[in-house]
């Protein structure tokens, strides 16, 4: 195995976690088999992925506690709309993942992570230019809100770090 892809089965691994932790994607398979137990409960829990209701209480949850202001409605609204983009991107990719869980090899698996973590990157790049924006143009208030929830990734069961 050369070096490129050990690194890059890491940075799948990795990123599944992350994925896996924040909601983005259901846990991963429980290693026994299905048919071990044909008569038990699920070998793994089923994840509720956010729905698009979800992701509108999540931006009103967000804008409220932002206090956005009418003079930063424009920049507010194009961040809103980066953030729905995104959860749609990710959950498109979930959900096929999860129409294919039961006949993916072990690389289907991985590129699948793969396809998930480029997702969420490439909605990050495009959420960041867009919510710096917004941020600029935030009081100084606003912006030590914005500094403790993202800090806080402002997720249930979420790591929380201090922020001074």
């Amino acid at each position: 195995m050369t070096n490129s892809t050990s690194s890059r089965i890491v940075l799948c691994a990795s990123l599944a976690a992350v994925l896996t932790a924040t909601g983005f994607i259901g846990a991963p398979r429980a290693a026994t088999p299905e048919w071990a137990a044909p008569h038990a409960a699920p070998a793994h829990p089923t994840r509720r992925r956010a729905t698009a209701h979800d992701v509108e209480v999540r931006i009103a949850e967000l804008r409220a506690r932002l206090q956005i202001t009418a003079g930063q409605e424009a920049q507010w609204s194009a961040v809103a709309q980066a953030m729905r983009d995104n959860a749609h991107a990710i959950r498109g990719l979930a959900e096929m993942r999860a129409r294919n869980q039961r006949t993916m090899t072990a690389l289907d698996d991985l590129r699948s992570y793969e396809q998930l973590a480029e997702a969420h990157a490439d909605g990050t790049k495009k959420l960041l230019p867009r919510f710096e924006a917004l941020y600029d143009n935030m009081s100084d208030a606003q912006k030590k809100t914005a500094d403790t929830v993202f800090a806080r990734f402002d997720r249930p069961g979420g790591p929380k770090r201090h922020v001074s």
